[in-house]
């Protein structure tokens, strides 16, 4: 009876909102990952990275209702995000998998200083070249070494920021807000 009841208002408070959820017009990953191919803003997100990008947006939007009274017009807005950022959070996602992985002896290594000179080298020599030259009269190379409390303080500062939750944020301005009942939608028609 409880639970009869609890469905019966939910139910009532559905009936209240002019339009729908992001789980009723997406209600699983194919439905989603289909109505975006289909959309004329595809871009080549890999196929983790879109599965990921739903249940991202499941997970933060799902029960939320669409701002929008156009259905397809949502779509698209949300498309036009994907399209304009998607590709950019793609590339910070992989940057920062590369920083997560690196070893102490990456984060580490610091930057080399060369300088060199030639009376006479026999060739040309290059600017170009960022290696020691073999045949020179003169050189002086200053390697440098990051302290472990420097190199773990910088990937600190690398990993701190992270890039999903930015790219989820995107999105907000597609969903409304307030957890109220909304107003009636009054209408004049000609008979």
């Amino acid at each position: 009876m409880a639970n009869m009841l609890a469905e019966l208002i939910y139910d009532d408070i559905a009936h209240q909102r002019r339009t729908r959820t992001f789980c009723d017009i997406f209600p699983d990953e194919n439905t989603f990952n289909t109505e975006y191919a289909a959309s004329a803003l595809t871009m080549s997100l890999t196929a983790t990275n879109k599965k990921a990008l739903y249940y991202l947006l499941y997970a933060r939007y799902g029960n939320s209702h669409i701002a929008s009274s156009d259905e397809n017009q949502f779509k698209y807005k949300m498309w036009s995000i994907i399209y304009m950022y998607g590709p950019n959070w793609e590339k910070e996602l992989a940057l920062q998998a590369t920083f997560r992985n690196m070893t102490e002896a990456q984060l580490v290594q610091g930057a080399k200083t060369i300088f060199n000179h030639a009376h006479n080298p026999g060739t040309a020599p290059t600017t170009s070249t960022l290696e020691e030259l073999t045949y020179i009269d003169d050189q002086n190379t200053a390697n440098y070494k990051k302290s472990n409390l420097d190199a773990y303080y910088l990937l600190e500062g690398l990993l701190k920021a992270d890039v999903t939750e930015q790219f989820i944020r995107k999105f907000e301005g597609l969903f409304i807000r307030f957890v109220s009942p909304e107003p009636a939608l009054l209408f004049e028609m000609e008979v």
